[in-house]
């Protein structure tokens, strides 16, 4: 079981140890509310958790990647993060439950809907409702937008900041405020999982995505190479972006232009000599 679980409440980060899951007053499970997890342990959250205001969401990550639609406060307050099953062992990895009606959602098969019930969760994010709403309208528009101009940036994040070295083709399939959700599908290998590539940074408002995703491809295309850059033709990809999104005076095009011009031969002449060898 992880030691650790993290809490994001608007934007600060802080973990909720194991220890005081344990340590805070005991909720044992009803059989009449869940007979499988009948006589299981754990903490309400609300007891765990500092005050989380009325305006305020929050998903659960699990540790397979699993990500929950936003919770109200006033129902996230009332999950239980289970810690002991009932024969008194410890869970092997904790588990967030919320009694029936509370948290129901759409299960991640999308078969049915019911109440949250997430096995080995590992963190939650908590945001301003309107960020989440705002992300959620224009879920659609990214992802489109994301697996059409960008599917070599999505590689590269499941090489870089999902531990997935071998990542092959990629796809995003989600955006939420925790992260962007991919299936990959390994080079070698060809096994495809699903993936959580948490933001590089905290998400304060759903305009922010774009230049979270413009830094982070940017770190993971540093974090992987010259070698690699060059093959993905990163240089001629950003020379034509930078141009493409110039919209400044005169001077500044040929300043722009003559610097995009210098970074291309650069690029050229490596990729040659690179070729070559």
């Amino acid at each position: 079981m992880v030691a650790n679980m993290e809490l994001l409440l608007c934007s600060e980060s802080t973990a909720v140890p194991l220890a005081a899951v344990r340590g805070a007053p005991s909720y044992v499970v009803p059989a009449e509310l869940s007979p499988k997890l009948a006589g299981c342990t754990g903490a309400l959250i609300s007891a765990i958790f500092p005050p989380i205001s009325p305006h305020l969401v929050g998903v659960l990550i699990a540790s397979d990647g699993l990500v929950t639609q936003p919770i109200l406060a006033s129902e996230l307050v009332q999950g239980v993060l289970l810690h002991t099953a009932a024969d008194g062992s410890a869970l092997s990895n904790m588990r967030a439950w919320f009694p029936p009606g509370i948290a129901v959602q759409p299960s991640p098969c999308k078969t049915h809907v019911s109440a949250v019930n997430v096995k080995g969760v590992i963190a939650c994010v908590v945001v301003e409702k309107d960020v989440a709403d705002a992300l959620a309208m224009s879920e659609a528009r990214i992802i489109s937008h994301m697996n059409t101009d960008h599917a070599d940036s999505l590689v590269a994040f499941a090489r870089v900041f999902g531990g997935l070295p071998d990542a092959g083709s990629t796809t995003l399939t989600g955006v939420n405020v925790a992260g962007f959700s991919m299936c990959v599908t390994l080079s070698k290998s060809k096994e495809t999982s699903s993936l959580l590539v948490r933001y590089s940074r905290p998400v304060r408002a759903a305009s922010e995505i774009r230049s979270i995703a413009v830094e982070m491809h940017q770190a993971a295309y540093s974090a992987l190479g010259l070698r690699y850059r060059l093959s993905q033709g990163y240089y001629l990809k950003t020379v034509a972006m930078a141009m493409r999104e110039l919209r400044r005076g005169l001077a500044a095009r040929q300043l722009w232009l003559l610097g995009g011009v210098a970074l291309l031969a650069t690029a050229l002449v490596a990729q040659r000599r690179i070729g070559q060898k």
